[in-house]
């Protein structure tokens, strides 16, 4: 479309926006911003709902009809940015629009194609290792665990001040300003310590970082539940209990270490997608972030059927599986009945430039009998068990 103010030919898409009220008005967007918006809308991964907020953006009217539409200048677009204004948005909308009208066929739709990207991740983009063998991976990857939560670990902070752009840590600095008189002045600022963070204006958002130990059949190790999945589980941000925590302590009580609404998770069992990601090889820490995780029977039965899971845990609890009968791998897991290329996509849980040191605090890794000699040769490589056949 030919933009009027330069007279040049311009990229514009045209869209519709709903506000929690269910009132629509028409947007557009221009240039660049118009390109972003048709990349992400075309990208097959993204979430079904699209979320977005204009900052500095102008009100037109065209026809007698009001819409919005960027400026060419001044004007910043984010897309399901993990901004605290747009998780509380979305949290609403999802409460009105969709928990509320379930029986909307394109409501329906939309949460059908949110379930079958959930299944999609666990029954055809990633193999099964049971906590036992985690440890011996010697490369980066994305893997399933199916275990039971046991304990809430008080060894981190259940949150953490984050970004309101990019999730990482923040902390206080002293800035200087330029007074209206002309005077220097200080003040105290938040300041994003992510390496790669576009925001410019940053303030904190308090999130959920909970560990969890979880167990399985074979061994025990400690998962962190970040902001997203927390939020849905708790129904709660991590504000709100932040801000319970502190009235506590107003009225002259000591706040236990974590809110009382964690313990619904002990017993619960998931099955969890986590990270291994180089720090855990490289420091051999143990402790590995949550991607996704799910409690639906069907994608559980599914992950128990691809990996034969029964099998496995039968031959465990007989101790029919001992380290005479496994063998090195060339970095696989259990990929069931097709093989599987492990992904390595960015989830909520990147947020681990939140501070490298945090990991650290978790104990390191146990040497499994056998190790012992070969780890100064070489890096350990996944074990994956012989399954004999009846």
């Amino acid at each position: 479309m030919v933009n009027k103010r330069t007279g040049v030919e311009s990229p514009k898409i045209n869209f519709k926006l709903r506000n929690l009220d269910g009132i629509e008005i028409h947007a557009s967007l221009w240039e660049d911003n118009a390109v972003a918006l048709s990349k992400f809308m075309n990208d097959k991964k993204r979430d079904p709902h699209v979320f977005i907020i204009v900052q500095f953006g102008a009100i037109n009217k065209y026809q007698g009809q009001t819409g919005v539409t960027n400026t060419f200048d001044a004007s910043r677009v984010f897309l399901n940015a993990d901004v605290e204004e747009m998780l509380s948005f979305k949290m609403k909308y999802f409460e009105k629009f969709i928990d509320n009208e379930s029986s909307d066929s394109s409501n329906s739709s939309s949460g059908s194609l949110m379930i079958s990207s959930i299944e999609e991740e666990f029954l055809h983009k990633c193999g099964f290792s049971l906590a036992r063998y985690i440890t011996t991976m010697s490369t980066a990857n994305k893997l399933i665990l199916v275990a039971t939560i046991i304990e809430i670990s008080n060894e981190l902070k259940w949150y953490y001040r984050g970004c309101n752009f990019c999730k990482s840590k923040v902390e206080k600095v002293f800035q200087s300003y330029e007074k209206e008189d002309g005077s220097i002045g200080v003040r105290e600022v938040w300041e994003c310590k992510g390496k790669s963070c576009p925001g410019l204006e940053v303030h904190e958002v308090i999130r959920f970082r909970i560990l969890i130990k979880v167990k399985d059949c074979s061994s025990t190790t400690t998962l962190t539940l970040f902001d997203t999945d927390a939020k849905k589980i708790f129904g709660k941000t991590a504000q709100e209990f932040v801000e319970e925590e502190e009235q506590i302590m107003n009225n002259g009580d000591t706040p236990p270490e974590y809110p009382k609404e964690f313990e619904k998770l002990i017993g619960e069992k998931y099955a969890f997608i986590i990270k291994v990601s180089d720090y855990n090889i490289e420091h051999q820490i143990e402790q590995y972030s949550i991607s996704m995780l799910t409690q639906d029977e069907n994608i559980l039965s599914g992950v128990y059927k691809k990996f034969d899971i029964e099998k496995l845990e039968k031959k465990i609890s007989n101790e029919e599986i001992c380290f005479s009968e496994i063998e090195h791998a060339n970095d696989n897991v259990l990929k069931g009945d097709e093989d599987v290329p492990i992904q390595n996509n960015n989830d909520d849980e990147d947020i681990c430039e939140i501070d490298g040191s945090t990991l650290t605090r978790t104990r390191k890794r146990p040497r499994l009998d056998g190790e012992r000699h070969e780890v100064a040769k070489e890096k350990i490589k996944l074990l994956t068990p012989k399954i004999e056949k009846d």
